[in-house]
């Protein structure tokens, strides 16, 4: 354990892409951490406004220890955070978007929190506060925002995140060993997250933490906005491609090929893709003929009403 006075070391990745507004505070709420054993990378994904320069000159300002990284090409989120974990050192690790604030007690909190939690305890997560662009409070929370629940799941949570995704990423503590047993992140994905927690929660548990960790800041830029239309669809299909061996995944596959199939967005490899699933399915015959999704589904439709009435 690579640790300083007994205490774990924190890989904190800090990732920043056209966020010259907020990095300065982003930065500065992990400087502020109570907790010393922080290694920090920070990532630049070649932003087209002056992020740099003001990341710059805050290193040359704190003089704060850590590496910066800035790319001259648009890489994505997950090709960006594999590059940058190849530089962690830590035992744990944290990740945190320069736009959102890490509370000052956030690292030394989760740490404790995760060093008392068996082997097969992987990643300690909280609820986030919201934000606004100026900083001022939002109404609600983030996990309130996505799913209601009346006790936010811990343990086992791998069905809980095969209906949907909540858990706020920069809220997590992450064992690093786990995301080297992974192979780190799909970088054929247009997002990192979902993917990720998926493919841990599979094998290794999750805690939840009922102290608040984080500020999750909405504005028009966030990620999350931009990634919400077909683009986030194909991510999604071919995150659940991998879940089909469950139920809930094999579901949600489905229905996120119509989706697609259903926008003019289906592409020969999302087709054949849906057929190797249910090759023996009428809806995979009629994929094979290359039907636009107004004859495919009429055919479909005409099936169900016949079946119906028979029954």
């Amino acid at each position: 354990m690579n640790s300083v006075c007994n205490t774990p070391l924190v890989s904190t990745i800090a990732l920043c892409y056209n966020q010259a507004k907020f990095a300065v505070e982003t930065l500065e709420s992990i400087r502020n951490q109570s907790y010393q054993n922080i290694e920090l990378i920070i990532m630049d994904d070649c932003s087209t406004d002056n992020s740099v320069e003001i990341i710059e000159n805050w290193i040359q300002e704190t003089k704060y220890p850590c590496i910066f990284i800035k790319h001259d090409k648009n890489a994505g989120i997950c090709k960006t955070l594999n590059e940058a974990f190849s530089h962690c050192q830590g035992d744990y690790l944290q990740i945190i978007a320069c736009d959102d604030i890490m509370l000052p007690e956030k690292t030394t909190i989760q740490v404790t929190l995760l060093n008392e939690q068996p082997d097969n305890v992987a990643v300690v997560y909280s609820d986030a506060y919201l934000i606004k662009d100026d900083g001022l409070p939002h109404y609600g929370w983030f996990i309130q925002q996505r799913r209601q629940f009346i006790d936010v799941p811990s343990g086992d949570i791998y069905n809980d995140l095969l209906k949907g995704t909540f858990i706020p990423a920069m809220s997590t503590l992450i064992k690093t060993a786990i995301i080297k047993e992974l192979k780190g992140w799909d970088e054929n994905l247009a997002y990192e997250d979902q993917d990720m927690w998926l493919r841990i929660s599979k094998k290794y548990k999750f805690t939840f933490s009922a102290i608040p960790s984080v500020k999750y800041r909405l504005h028009t830029n966030n990620t999350t906005k931009k990634l919400a239309g077909v683009r986030g669809m194909e991510t999604q299909f071919w995150i659940y491609k991998k879940h089909i061996d469950n139920n809930i995944g094999l579901d949600r596959f489905r229905q996120l090929f119509h989706c697609l199939y259903a926008n003019n967005q289906a592409t020969k490899i999302h087709k054949n893709e849906y057929i190797k699933v249910f090759p023996n399915e009428l809806s995979s015959k009629l994929i094979a003929l290359n039907l636009p999704y107004w004859a495919y589904n009429s055919i479909r439709t005409i099936k169900n009403i016949i079946v119906n009435a028979k029954n």
